[in-house]
């Protein structure tokens, strides 16, 4: 059981790995695709809009696929099709087939973190399961930490685009090798006499409306925080690359430090403080005076986005006596539907308005989330006292 559980782990872990490394280079490819297709930076980026929107896919296309299919065999396979994909989009000869190869490794990437969650959920147990959700996303941080670095080292000595996505590939090839290696045979059936999802608080629809809008403002500073850097300061792409990492450093020493502090603050206080800080640094990205300031910020950035994603998870499922499949699917979807329209959302503004208001857009939009926070928090205190 102990191996098993540690080939098991591993692969969720290498997941939340590369699904952060999926996000975070975003910004940092969009200047060569565009260059290499001879289009506007724009248009490259709102092509990201297929990758994040496959992802959403892959979410809802998960449940049916873990219902009919052994669930390693269905990891498995996907990593396969990701493989695939990432060569196929360094050998592209257009620009056309590069939305296609977006949309299915996105769709890939979503059923597997799904996967992750229902794997993890299912061979851990209590605080045990709590600790390994932590470590997703410091996984999940780190590679948001290695691969902006790693590609921005390769682009800087003139390699290809795609480089990006074939360093994800390397990783996927281990997945699938654990994924074989593995012994999980299918995943648990529901129980008879559970109730059915008829429970809907209002606490847990709001929090899936503030992580639709947190998954928002986060993709729309990575896509758009290394051109900034580029464009506002003159930076090289490797000192794009590295402001970026510097938002998934703090992010991934942040995950560790709020596994304890979480412990020992109302959850609702502590979203109340990342969202702040989140604020805060979306405007202050566009009053940086120089590239050093601008690290700064971006350090200060990655502890609102440490954690943040399960955080707001439990505190929506905290609104329901009995969660199920159903509550979380829903928790999953906000964001996924929030990280497909970000990228084209983000470009239209930056098109009419110029990219400064990427991040006005960014700031307002987490004091939104903040406002909802606290008055829901004041709501519940009024009831509770009542």
């Amino acid at each position: 059981m102990p191996t098993r559980r540690l080939s098991l782990t591993s692969m969720s872990l290498l997941i939340s790995f590369t699904l952060g490394g999926l996000s975070s280079q975003i910004g940092l490819l969009v200047s060569p695709i565009a260059g290499s297709f001879n289009i506007a930076q724009t248009t490259a980026a709102a092509q990201f809009s297929w990758l994040t929107g496959g992802i959403l896919a892959g979410n809802v296309l998960a449940a049916p696929a873990l219902r009919y299919f052994n669930i390693r065999y269905v990891v498995a396979s996907c990593y396969l099709v990701l493989i695939a994909c990432s060569i196929g989009l360094h050998a592209v000869p257009t620009f056309v087939l590069v939305p296609v190869f977006f949309s299915i490794i996105g769709t890939t990437a979503g059923i597997g973190v799904v996967a992750v969650s229902t794997i993890i959920a299912q061979i851990w147990q209590d605080r045990q399961r709590q600790s390994v959700l932590v470590a997703q996303d410091a996984l999940f941080n780190s590679g948001g930490m290695a691969f902006p670095a790693l590609i921005g080292l390769l682009l800087g000595r003139h390699f290809a685009w795609s480089w990006g996505f074939l360093n994800i590939a390397v990783v996927g090839a281990v997945i699938v090798v654990l994924a074989a290696a593995s012994r999980y045979d299918s995943i648990q059936k529901p129980k008879p006499g559970e109730p059915s999802a008829s429970e809907w608080p209002l606490g847990l629809l709001v929090a899936g409306a503030c992580l639709f809008s947190i998954i928002v403002c986060f993709v729309t500073i990575i896509v758009w925080l290394p051109i900034h850097a580029e464009g506002a300061f003159t930076a090289s792409r490797e000192a794009a690359a590295g402001v970026i990492s510097k938002i998934f450093l703090t992010a991934f020493l942040g995950s560790f430090l709020f596994v304890f502090v979480v412990m020992k603050v109302i959850i609702q206080r502590f979203i109340t403080v990342v969202v702040l800080i989140g604020c805060i640094c979306a405007y202050l990205f566009v009053k940086a005076g120089s590239i050093s300031n601008l690290g700064v910020v971006a350090l200060a950035y990655g502890f609102a986005i440490a954690a943040v994603y399960h955080s707001f998870i439990a505190w929506g499922l905290s609104y329901t006596k009995r969660p199920n499949y159903q509550h979380v699917t829903f928790l999953y979807v906000c964001p996924g539907v929030g990280g497909t329209i970000a990228p084209y959302m983000s470009s239209k503004i930056v098109e009419n308005l110029g990219i400064s208001w990427a991040f006005y857009w960014s700031s307002i939009l987490y004091g939104v989330v903040l406002v909802a926070v606290v008055v829901l928090g004041a709501y519940d205190a009024n009831r509770g006292a009542g």
